[in-house]
């Protein structure tokens, strides 16, 4: 967070004016919709991950059933 503080307050005192101002606000609004994109995708990501293992566990227990006649239908 540090770091973008820094980035914030360079952009800031490169701009002196109102215009300057609102494109800064802008900017920093377009930073946080990109960083919470990005932790959306990634949420996304790992939701997928934790389904597979799930899918991949029930799998293996059919096939364990299987090997064990343990066949429940």
């Amino acid at each position: 967070m540090l770091g973008l503080y820094q980035v914030i307050y360079l952009i800031e005192s490169r701009v002196k004016n109102l215009k300057g101002k609102f494109i800064v606000v802008i900017m920093i609004l377009l930073v946080i919709a990109v960083l919470g994109f990005a932790y959306f995708l990634l949420q996304q990501i790992i939701g997928k991950t934790e389904t597979a293992k799930v899918e991949t566990i029930i799998h293996t227990s059919h096939i364990e059933d299987a090997l064990w006649g343990n066949n429940p239908s």
